[in-house]
């Protein structure tokens, strides 16, 4: 007796879908709640929103140990964003600082930090031998720190900065 290769995919697949659908009646519907509970919850005001989402601040993905992280404040008045320090015991923490940072900056006072680092970047000998090294040196800096360490960089090299 010969059974065809059609004939038994079919009984396969018919297997397949059976199961697939008892495993999905099978789970308890105290795991399923959770999820309804998380949807009933409001969505925070818009700002806020923004405020806990860093992510909406990056204009580009990057990869923090090659380039800078391109970034823009997002604080609709001049705050004490510039104030904060950075954290460069690694790219990603680095980033992450800035990204803080950004977030309680307007976009002129990030500007200014992202230009100097930016320029640290390219001119610091740091830097040459990678970016992480770079952010190693700055640190524990505030972001004012950053800026006046470009400048005297840039007077260094005959010009100046900001």
């Amino acid at each position: 007796m010969k059974i065809s290769l059609t004939l038994i995919f079919a009984l396969a697949l018919a297997l397949m879908t059976g199961c697939q659908s008892s495993q999905n009646a099978s789970t308890p519907r105290a795991e399923a709640e959770p999820e309804a509970v998380a949807e009933a919850e409001p969505a925070p005001p818009a700002r806020e929103r923004e405020r806990r989402s860093p992510a909406q601040v990056t204009l580009a993905p990057e990869n923090p140990e090659t380039q800078v992280p391109n970034l823009r404040g997002i604080a609709e008045e001049e705050s004490y964003g510039l104030t904060l320090m950075v954290d460069g015991t690694s790219p990603e923490a680095f980033q992450r600082s800035l990204e803080m940072i950004a977030e309680e900056t307007t976009t002129e006072q990030y500007d200014r930090l992202n230009t100097a680092i930016q320029f640290l970047g390219i001119y610091d000998p740091v830097a040459w031998s990678g970016l992480p090294a770079l952010y190693a040196d700055l640190d524990g800096l505030t972001g004012e720190d950053i800026i006046e360490r470009a400048n005297e960089v840039g007077s260094m090299r005959g010009g100046h900065r900001q």
